[in-house]
């Protein structure tokens, strides 16, 4: 499933990712923010992104 992690509230600055279950990833995001770890995510063209949790805004 491809998400779009947004770290502004008018999604200029966003990036592509893939993940498996959106329940799964929400439950990862928080996971993150309790432990202070960043984030793995998949993009879409097979790289991946390392993401501050705290900087999240929202994904769609």
């Amino acid at each position: 499933m491809n998400i779009k992690i947004c770290f502004s509230s008018n999604e200029q600055d966003y990036i592509l990712a893939e993940v498996e279950d959106i329940e799964t990833f929400i439950e990862y995001v928080q996971h993150c923010r309790n432990t202070g770890e960043f984030i793995k995510v998949q993009g879409k063209y097979d790289n991946y992104f390392y993401i501050n949790p705290d900087k999240i805004r929202y994904v769609i």
